[in-house]
């Protein structure tokens, strides 16, 4: 697994899932084309930490290093529909809405994108 972990005071409080998109076997129904792609799978927060914003620092991280890492694509799979923590494993739709992830479908799956 790759990922980020967000720290305070030496304690964990959160992760995320991100890596090649070619290293998830689960997205094999979702190959594209584009080559270079980043996929962020999902998020887990503490649940005393969660809606203060760490996902969203996590995520912007991930943006910074692709980046600087040449990337040329993010994606993230959010449930548009999702009203509960857990549906929103893969990160609220609107975090990604907010740091100018663009909605798109691939095979009838909902796909959020950051072209780089």
């Amino acid at each position: 697994m790759n990922g980020y972990l967000a720290f305070e005071h030496r304690n964990v409080v959160g992760w995320c899932n991100v890596g090649d998109k070619t290293a998830f076997s689960s997205l094999g129904g979702l190959q594209t084309p584009e080559e270079n792609v980043i996929s962020i799978t999902c998020f887990m927060i503490q649940k005393e930490y969660r809606a203060k914003g760490v996902a969203e620092k996590l995520l912007q991280r991930v943006i910074k290093d692709a980046k600087a890492n040449k990337r040329k694509l993010i994606e993230a799979y959010p449930s548009r529909k999702s009203r509960s923590e857990f549906g929103n494993f893969h990160g609220p739709y609107s975090m990604y809405e907010k740091n100018g992830f663009k909605l798109t479908r691939v095979r009838d799956v909902e796909v959020v994108r950051l072209h780089l």
